[in-house]
């Protein structure tokens, strides 16, 4: 048998755990061991006919720097892609029907017809997930299917 050659790490005497990555928190700061997460899909809705609000969410387990958003409502065309960067740079396209597509400025945009609307703009990227202002316009209704693809 030839001699394993991975070298264990430790910080303080404590080696890590598998899955686990070292941190540096820069020059005279202590390393520290912690889960290495690339990547978590977060599942919820929004009811259309919610009030605009700022809506905090979590359970992601680190601090995202991209989240990809996929939404629709069930049964209709309306359907919604977006994207936002560390930067706070948010982007979608959406549709309210089978044939038409529109770029939009909001991180999401949730369209049933007629200006009937719920905008989601993205505020922060928090230590356990992240912030959206929502905004409803007119008066959409439905259950709106929310799949967040949140990346470090």
């Amino acid at each position: 048998m030839g001699q394993d050659n991975v070298v264990p790490r430790r910080i303080n005497k404590v080696e890590g755990a598998a899955g686990q990555v070292i941190v540096s928190g820069g020059a005279g700061v202590v390393e520290t061991w912690e889960q290495k997460k690339q990547s978590y899909v977060l599942s919820t809705t929004r009811d259309m006919t919610a009030a605009s609000a700022d809506v905090g969410y979590t359970g992601v387990g680190f601090q995202p720097t991209c989240i990809i958003i996929i939404a629709c409502i069930d049964g209709s065309y309306q359907f919604t892609v977006g994207l936002v960067n560390r930067g706070g740079n948010d982007k979608s396209v959406s549709t309210t029907s089978a044939t038409n597509w529109f770029k939009q400025e909001e991180f999401i945009k949730i369209a049933t017809g007629g200006g009937k609307n719920q905008l989601g703009n993205h505020l922060s990227f928090d230590s356990d997930g992240f912030t959206l202002r929502w905004v409803k316009q007119l008066l959409p209704v439905g259950i709106a299917q929310l799949k967040f693809l949140c990346l470090r």
